[in-house]
């Protein structure tokens, strides 16, 4: 048995047993899916933890979301050999105000299901460094936190994980994005009702490449 057939199966099994946690004790299974995500995000860029993340992400169905979310950075991926220089310019800039400085900007995100729309939430930090790149651009006080980089959603499948259905968060068609968020692209699956997998993809010339992961979690609706 290879290394990668071995962490397919432990991934499934681990996958199917909180499937069946979540039947009995939703909570029980969200909190185990979150630290499992936190787990793998410390072990980022090892090729181990890129290799879960990637197989974890394939077992997601599409996420089924509404209403406001708690967002978390899971962490930076390996750059593909052929992103291009505005790409590794993103992920060098992301990783260092993450990993170097400790800020995160990024609170989560809220979704609209009915109109398949959503935004992301944000911090006052978020607005000023967005102020440098985009000086345009408004944010939108929305009580304790801000809110912006509108998204257009729809299901269709992964551009990153093949055979994968996901929910995609559209940053580009929408028309209202700064430079360089109308570049990515966010996919997001469901691993239990209230916690979500999402891919942040870069959008270059000749396709798509992953920079990150990044996960959000609801709460349960009785």
């Amino acid at each position: 048995m290879t290394a990668s057939t071995s962490a397919k199966t432990t991934v499934e099994d681990r996958f199917s047993r909180l499937q069946a946690i979540a039947k009995i004790d939703p909570q029980a299974a969200k909190d185990a899916a979150w630290a499992w995500l936190q787990r793998l995000g410390v072990g980022l860029p090892d090729p181990a933890a890129e290799l879960e993340l990637a197989l974890l992400f394939a077992a997601g169905a599409p996420a089924d979301v509404d209403g406001q979310t708690e967002g978390m950075l899971v962490g930076w991926t390996t750059p593909d050999a052929d992103l291009d220089r505005a790409g590794r310019a993103v992920h060098a800039l992301g990783r260092t105000a993450t990993d170097r400085l400790r800020l995160m900007p990024w609170l989560g995100k809220k979704f609209d299901r009915a109109a398949q729309r959503g935004t992301n939430s944000v911090t006052t930090t978020a607005v000023a460094l967005t102020k440098l790149i985009a000086p345009s651009y408004k944010m939108r006080r929305a009580g304790d936190h801000w809110e912006g980089f509108d998204m257009l959603n729809r299901v269709e499948d992964s551009v990153v994980s093949a055979g994968t259905r996901v929910l995609v968060l559209e940053y580009e068609t929408i028309g209202t994005n700064p430079w360089p968020i109308n570049q990515v692209r966010d996919e997001a699956v469901q691993i239990v009702p209230g916690v979500y997998l999402g891919a942040k993809i870069w959008h270059q010339d000749n396709g798509y490449r992953l920079l990150a992961y990044w996960a959000a979690k609801s709460p349960i609706v009785a």
